[in-house]
């Protein structure tokens, strides 16, 4: 089911006593990003099929939210961010606040990150009010300094890292799981396709969307028959790609830095690069990079 229109969701939020500065919907109705001013008030939570994250931008106090998931009773202040599940109705109360809304629809999350996707929720982002600077800094740009004026290529991307960033590493989930029989995988040559695709694009961000163009067939139907064919998810499947690349450039001794292996692969953050390098070989990119050239016979090249 798409979010709702703009027109839907401004009413919905001035039934909740909101006053919206700027609201936009992407093209495909998977995607909505407000901006919204809260009147202190107590009233129903409707049940919607969407993930709503709320960034606190201005005002605060004391919050509650109780649904049938979630039981909150916090304070929430400027530069916090909550959660609110999808299809999840109660009742909630809140003090006046102006907030960054994001909301993505539930059909978007199940292609991007599978079934199980709620169980991969971050356990301090699904309890009380937390803060992660690179979603806050993701949904000012998007929903303030913006203002409603996002391209949906911007918006889909936002979306995907700000999600990327709540859920726990992909590498972290023990077992996989078993394709059903009703899905027919993917053949080798279109995954040898995607491979070559996915090789001369490391340097930026790959959207599902892309790689369901190369097989004709929905997102949906695309990443439910990629991961018949491989047994894991389109993106798990890119970010090994990449972080593969990545270890054999660090011992190839061509003398680029650790953050330069990290951007020609797609990774700005050097942070983010260096964890999820962790998760895939269990040693950080230096040591990898030491050891590797230590056994090669060679010197050690330029780590910064």
């Amino acid at each position: 089911m798409p979010v709702p229109s703009s027109d839907i969701v401004r009413s919905k939020l001035a039934e909740m006593k909101a006053d919206v500065h700027s609201i936009q919907v992407d093209a495909t109705r998977s995607i909505l990003v407000y901006d919204a001013t809260y009147e202190e008030n107590s009233c129903p939570i409707p049940s919607i099929p969407v993930l709503f994250m709320v960034l606190c931008i201005g005002g605060g106090g004391r919050i509650i939210q109780k649904t049938r998931l979630q039981d909150m009773d916090s304070t929430i202040e400027p530069g916090d961010i909550g959660i609110a599940a999808p299809s999840a109705s109660g009742h909630g109360s809140w003090p006046e606040l102006r907030v960054i809304g994001l909301g993505i629809e539930i059909n978007a999350l199940l292609e991007s990150f599978g079934e199980k996707w709620p169980n991969r929720l971050r356990r301090d982002v699904i309890s009380k009010p937390f803060r992660d600077p690179l979603v806050e800094t993701t949904m000012m740009q998007i929903g303030y300094t913006q203002a409603g004026q996002a391209s949906d290529t911007v918006l889909k991307y936002a979306a995907q890292m700000i999600v990327h960033q709540l859920l726990d590493d992909p590498f972290e989930i023990a077992g996989i799981e078993t394709p059903s029989a009703e899905v027919y995988p993917l053949s080798e040559k279109v995954i040898g396709s995607i491979k070559t695709y996915v090789a001369e694009n490391f340097s930026r961000q790959i959207q599902v969307d892309e790689l369901a163009q190369l097989t004709g067939v929905s997102r949906y139907h695309f990443s439910r028959r990629f991961k018949a064919a491989t047994g894991i998810t389109p993106y798990q499947f890119v970010l090994q790609m990449k972080l593969d690349k990545a270890a054999a450039d660090l011992t190839s001794d061509t003398g680029n830095s650790i953050i330069d292996v990290a951007q020609s692969v797609g990774f700005d953050n050097p942070a983010r690069f260096a964890k999820a390098f962790r998760r895939r070989f269990g040693q950080a990119p230096r040591f990898w990079r030491n050891l590797g050239l230590a056994k090669a016979g060679g010197e050690t090249g330029k780590l910064n």
